[in-house]
């Protein structure tokens, strides 16, 4: 019997079976994370404990330095991720997520904001 492979264990062979450049996997790896937070923000999906670590990796405001994002629309979207965590009863994994941003979170989720505005073109 095989065992499924979690998120971040996947994106290795991913980038080999793809052959993508170093620097394409180092893309991929927060990109994933982002699109993960932005789904289970409107899906009927909810996190795992796993994925919030993989996000709370992937988005540390740190490693995206090098990338051309925009920090704040990621702090947000963690932060909106992070507060319904906490009103799940998920302490733990909102915590993971929170980064010292506990004031924005308890806000979101004391205001029952726990998504983000989505901007159109």
């Amino acid at each position: 019997m095989t065992t499924a492979l979690t998120l971040p264990e996947s994106l290795g062979p991913l980038c080999r079976a793809l052959r993508l450049t170093d620097a394409e996997a180092a893309w991929l790896v927060p990109a994933v994370a982002a699109k993960l937070t932005e789904l289970a923000g409107y899906r009927p999906y909810e996190l795992v404990s796993s994925d919030c670590a993989f996000i709370a990796f992937a988005l540390n405001p740190q490693r995206l330095i090098s990338f051309r994002c925009d920090p704040s629309e990621i702090a947000r979207m963690r932060c909106a991720t992070a507060a319904r965590m906490l009103r799940l009863g998920r302490i733990g994994d909102a915590a993971t997520l929170a980064r010292g941003d506990w004031a924005k979170i308890i806000a979101r989720a004391a205001t029952g904001r726990l998504y983000w505005v989505k901007r159109s073109a």
